[in-house]
């Protein structure tokens, strides 16, 4: 059976033989019309040469007309996309130089997705605390002729915004077109950290304990983030500072009670008998000096421990070792609440974590 492209080329060639102007002539070029006219009719297979901005360069293609993707055929190219400024809209034209047939499409460029510094892919979500909206339609806001769209990565914080040009169609003219965009940086921290950590944080933790909430990985993550993209406060309290508020003293025969900074952070560098004697000759006895040193030098030892846990701390946070940071801080925290409360390790793990999430980590 002749297909259709079969007659079109045996009605082409006979027309090549014959004189311009004769009878025959105009009779085959009337069946060589009618025959590419079939051809184009039908749906076999003919070879597309490619044009315009997003079709040039590209390799011919034989395919039938309905397999034709000239959307395809533009994202086969090599763009340089902004994912900030968004998409972008490119012509391809395809032409079958036997038929003289032509097909031309403006196609849509979405930028190549950003890669997640927390994961390997983000963690997509239109939940309300993170991309706005209202209860019934979170994420979907109006901008005039159609929506936007956006979703959040709940790990890092950057934001995907998807726009439609009108809301019956997706018009594609060179400005007025569909658009897809990314913003890093777009949720802060803390916002990512309430968003998994959830409030109140103890009944957050005794659900991940329960495998109902977020797991911890996913908290440590996010938090693993923060310290990658946000300047901290990293400055803590110091040993000799520590030493200097610690609340003890010793109540004497004849000095009454005696503060331990009467031992001061400086003398400790002394020997214990210089010390003892300088006390004695302040009214102390020789068994209440001795003490004093005892405890002073008990209480320096305690600072620089407490002091140097916050040190490797602030280094883990500094190097995004966040399960190291807040192991280290939980350490200097078991450390100073054998002396009392823990103001020194609380205000440096607050200043990392915010107090919410420094509460969840401390309460885990």
């Amino acid at each position: 059976m002749t297909t259709a492209k079969e007659a079109y080329e045996s009605a082409v060639k006979r027309l090549v033989d014959l004189d311009e102007g004769t009878e025959e002539y105009e009779e085959v070029y009337d069946e060589v019309q009618v025959a590419r006219e079939a051809y184009c009719d039908s749906d076999e297979p003919r070879t597309w040469v490619f044009g315009g901005e997003g079709g040039e360069g590209h390799d011919d293609v034989t395919c039938r007309p309905a397999e034709l993707d000239l959307q395809e055929i533009a994202e086969d190219g090599t763009w340089d996309v902004d994912p900030e400024k968004g998409s972008i809209a490119v012509l391809v034209t395809a032409t079958c130089e036997e038929t003289d047939e032509e097909r031309s499409r403006l196609c849509i460029i979405d930028p190549e997705e950003p890669t997640c510094p927390v994961d390997e892919e983000h963690e997509w979500t239109d939940a309300l605390d993170l991309a706005g909206g209202c209860k019934s339609s979170p994420g979907i806001f109006a901008n005039g002729a159609g929506i936007t769209s956006i979703h959040v990565c709940g790990l890092c914080g950057m934001k995907r915004v998807y726009t439609t040009c009108s809301q019956g169609c997706h018009a594609e003219t060179e400005h007025d077109h569909d658009k897809t965009r990314y913003e890093e940086d777009a949720v802060s921290p803390e916002d990512l950290a309430a968003y998994h950590i959830g409030d109140p944080p103890e009944a957050a933790l005794d659900a991940m304990a329960e495998g109902k909430g977020p797991p911890r990985d996913l908290v440590v993550a996010c938090y693993q983030w923060a310290s990658q993209h946000r300047e901290a406060d990293t400055i803590h309290e110091t040993a000799e500072d520590w030493y200097e508020a610690y609340g003890w003293h010793l109540t004497t025969q004849q000095k009454g009670d005696v503060e331990l900074q009467a031992v001061l952070w400086a003398d400790l560098d002394s020997e214990d008998e210089d010390i003892v004697q300088t006390l004695t000759e302040d009214g102390l006895t020789r068994e209440e000096a001795q003490a004093m040193v005892a405890k002073a030098r008990e209480i320096r030892e305690a600072a620089e421990g407490i002091v140097s846990d916050l040190q490797r701390a602030v280094s883990c946070w500094e190097q995004h070792a966040i399960e190291s940071c807040v192991r280290f801080l939980l350490d200097a925290r078991r450390s100073e609440s054998e002396h009392g409360d823990t103001p020194a390790t609380d205000a440096l793990g607050e200043k990392l974590f915010g107090y919410e999430g420094w509460l969840a980590f401390r309460n885990a």
